[in-house]
């Protein structure tokens, strides 16, 4: 919009820019990812847009502004299906809040409900942290439609930790220190033993 000789101001409610490029590049090896972040913030500044950093937006406050037109990319937040029984219960934690150390879960059993690349790195995390992990993924592979290196190096760093993985396996509920899937082709439960839940499921 800049380049288009529109006066730009960029307004973001967090401290540092990136959204969810942050908690991608606080992943193992990837922290040369925010330099993406580092080249806009730059190139806005240098053609003149003002950058707000810390400030949230409401209705009220856009309208007071009187852009020409307001542009809304506030992204999205992760899923948490609140058709799954027991997927409120506190023992259950969203995969950023573990990337992002909001959330500590050590030496504990854990279920890791999608096997995303997201899934597959907060694997590492957790396995790091001592936990005894089983990921469970409702497709047939691991991180379907995944670039195949990603994975392949992901699973060179999960295998030696003994980290299970279920595929066709469906979550269907949560109960305290337990989990219930089942067998997406067969319709076979299963019930997993966990201290906590985290999802990874987009």
């Amino acid at each position: 919009l800049l380049l288009r000789g529109f006066k730009v101001t960029v307004v973001e409610k967090d401290e540092k820019p990136g959204g969810q490029v942050i908690t991608a590049s606080t992943c193992h090896l990837k922290d040369k990812l925010y330099w993406s972040i580092e080249d806009l913030m730059a190139n806005v500044k240098a053609l003149g847009g003002e950058i707000k950093l810390g400030c949230e937006l409401s209705a009220e406050k856009i309208a007071e502004m009187q852009p020409y037109a307001a542009v809304v990319a506030t992204g999205g937040v992760p899923l948490r299906p609140k058709s799954i029984p027991g997927i409120d219960l506190d023992t259950v934690v969203l995969a950023p809040e573990i990337i992002m150390g909001e959330k500590k879960i050590e030496n504990k059993k854990v279920v890791v409900v999608g096997s995303g690349i997201t899934g597959l790195e907060v694997t590492e995390f957790l396995n790091d942290a001592g936990c005894e992990v089983t990921v469970i993924e409702m497709a047939s592979e691991i991180a379907p439609g995944a670039w195949f290196q990603l994975v392949d190096d992901e699973m060179e760093r999960i295998k030696p930790f003994g980290t299970k993985f279920l595929t066709g396996t469906k979550l269907v509920g949560i109960e305290e220190g337990l989990v219930r899937t089942e067998n997406v082709k067969t319709g076979d439960k299963l019930a997993i033993e966990a201290d906590n839940v985290v999802l990874s499921l987009g």
